[in-house]
């Protein structure tokens, strides 16, 4: 999973997200200049990677959800004078 995140502080916490899964024999790669655009208006942006193009829509729905979960655990944990700074 590749996550496109803001850099700069001046948008309130917890952001806006979206998730993003490639269509069916589809590649990651194809998404990969919404993550830049939707992090510059304050959107943080994960586009998952299938194990296959050819990945079932039950694969896909497992991982969409999975990265839902993992930004609204990063999205609820306080931000920290470490965690200030872009990752």
């Amino acid at each position: 999973m590749t996550i496109f995140y803001p850099l700069t502080l001046s948008f309130d916490l917890p952001n806006g997200a979206v998730v993003m899964s490639p269509g069916f024999r589809g590649t990651p790669e194809v998404y990969d200049w919404w993550g830049p655009m939707r992090a510059s208006v304050g959107i943080i942006t994960a586009i998952i990677e299938t194990n296959t193009p050819e990945d079932n829509l039950e694969q896909r729905k497992n991982a969409l959800i999975a990265g839902i979960e993992l930004i609204k655990r990063e999205n609820a944990n306080k931000p920290e004078p470490s965690r200030q700074q872009a990752r």
